[in-house]
């Protein structure tokens, strides 16, 4: 399940959800995967960051915590 995932790619797909008019012809749309929107891919690279600074602010924390004990509780609150 970890590579459960969409593709970014150009989705093809019948207007109104018919595929065919009567004559034979298919009225076709066409749109982009959840995947290639902009907001999904500014929301994926954010939560990448965002991630990042969290392991980098929890090992400060520990860090700081293993040199000034006393220091733990007042940066906890």
């Amino acid at each position: 399940m970890k590579n459960n995932t969409l593709p970014n790619f150009t989705l093809r797909y019948p207007k109104n959800g018919v595929f065919s008019t009567g004559d034979g012809d298919v009225d076709a749309e066409c749109g982009i995967s959840l995947a290639g929107e902009r907001r999904r891919k500014l929301f994926r690279s954010t939560d990448t960051a965002n991630t990042v600074l969290n392991v980098v602010a929890e090992g400060v924390l520990l860090i700081t915590a293993n040199y000034f004990p006393e220091a733990f509780h007042f940066i906890l609150g």
